[in-house]
Parts: C-alpha cells; sequence; structure tokens
C-alpha cells in the first residue's frame, strides 16, 4: 500500500485525466511486494485556477464511451487479478470523467479513499451545471504489482502513463479551464473484500516504485 498518501503538493496544474472509450492494456506484471515508499503526489483531478480561459465555442461533445466491463478475474484475490483490477479501475476513473456517471465509481471506492471522493466531487461540480471535460486521454503501460501489504490484504499497482492535454467546457461551450500534458507513474492501491475488488487509494508519482519483497 501506498505510504504518505495524504500529503499534497501544491501544483499548477492538477492532473486531470479525462478519456473517450480508453481501455488500459495490461500485457505484463511482476511479482507482489510489501508497501512502496511515499508518492511524490497524490493524483487528484481538481482544476487550478483557470489557464487562458476562452469563450470561443468548443467542439462538439464527442459520443459517450462505454462503461468498461469488469475483468474476469474480478471473483479472484491473486496477484494477477490485482492487477486486472487496477487497471479496470483506471478505465473506470476515465469513464467516470468523460461521462460524469457515477454510480460504480461510488459504488467501489473505499470511504476513506481521498483521490475517489475528490473525483467524486470535481465531477459532480463539472457536470451538475451542464458542463463536461474534454481531452485528457490517458495511455497506460508497464503494469506491475510492487507491493503487497499482508495485514491489510492490499495490493499497490503501478503505471506509467501519460495524458493529452484536458479542458473544462461550461455549459455555453466556452473554456473555462485548461491542463497541459502530463507524464509518470500512477500507483494504484487495491483490496480483495469478498468476492470483489476495491478501490483503495491513487497516487501519482514522478518516478518508479521499486517492487519490494515481503513474505506471504
Amino acid at each position: 500500500m501506498v505510504q504518505g498518501a495524504g500529503r499534497w503538493a501544491s501544483r499548477a496544474t492538477r492532473w486531470v485525466v479525462v478519456a473517450v472509450g480508453t481501455t488500459v492494456s495490461v500485457t505484463a506484471c511482476t511479482g507482489g511486494g510489501p508497501e512502496p515508499g511515499p508518492a511524490s503526489r497524490l493524483a487528484s483531478p481538481i482544476w487550478a485556477p483557470p489557464t487562458a480561459p476562452s469563450t470561443a465555442s468548443a467542439s462538439p461533445t464527442p459520443s459517450a464511451p462505454t462503461e468498461p466491463a469488469k475483468p474476469a478475474s474480478w471473483t479472484t484475490g491473486d496477484d494477477e487479478a490485482a492487477v486486472d483490477a487496477a487497471a479496470y479501475f483506471l478505465d473506470l476513473y476515465n469513464y467516470v470523467i468523460a461521462t460524469g456517471d457515477l454510480t460504480e465509481w461510488d459504488a467501489l471506492a473505499d470511504p476513506e479513499c481521498q483521490f475517489c471522493t475528490h473525483t467524486h466531487d470535481d465531477v459532480t461540480s463539472a457536470f451538475s451545471t451542464g458542463g463536461r471535460l474534454e481531452g485528457g486521454r490517458l495511455t497506460a503501460a508497464e503494469p506491475t504489482l510492487v507491493g503487497y501489504s499482508t495485514t491489510l490484504h492490499i495490493h499497490a499497482v503501478q503505471f506509467s502513463y501519460v495524458t493529452e492535454p484536458a479542458a473544462l467546457v461550461a455549459a455555453d461551450g466556452s473554456t473555462t479551464a485548461s491542463s497541459g500534458s502530463e507524464s509518470g507513474y500512477a500507483v494504484v492501491d487495491v483490496g480483495f473484500i469478498g468476492d470483489r475488488w476495491i478501490l483503495v487509494e491513487t497516487a501519482a508519482r514522478d518516478e518508479p516504485v521499486a517492487p519490494e519483497t515481503e513474505a506471504r
């Protein structure tokens, strides 16, 4: 599990991920380990003060993406299933940001997950007034299991990621805030409870976490 995820770093532009039909492809993973070191910044979709606001009409709203399906390993609690679950939550996050549909997000988020709470609040704020989020397509790769807590039964899965520029569009079509492209590493903490996975926390880092070993 990621330690120190509650430490916030001040940033001019916050991490905003918007995707239209994005699928995170999981191609490989390494063996599990214990809890990785402190995250450099908590991944958050909170918008910073508007950058170069525009009153020009934005491009038409793209077709709504399809809600991602849960992986076949969803009811299994092993390491491979943890990687699948983490990839699913990235897809679900992208879907939520693109559509404003928080149904599954809220159902699968741990109550103590700060990233989950801020995502909920920001998506609600953007879509409740008739606005939307555009751009910011997320490309994730190199899934790696970097940590496992035997006490809390939480897996930490790391991805490298790159996002396209994103924009917050108001109901009248004007752009009220924007964000440039970002890249780095996202560490997704997932926990297996009963017969399903939950999202425990997500943190963005500038440098990758090295997998560690813990007795299982």
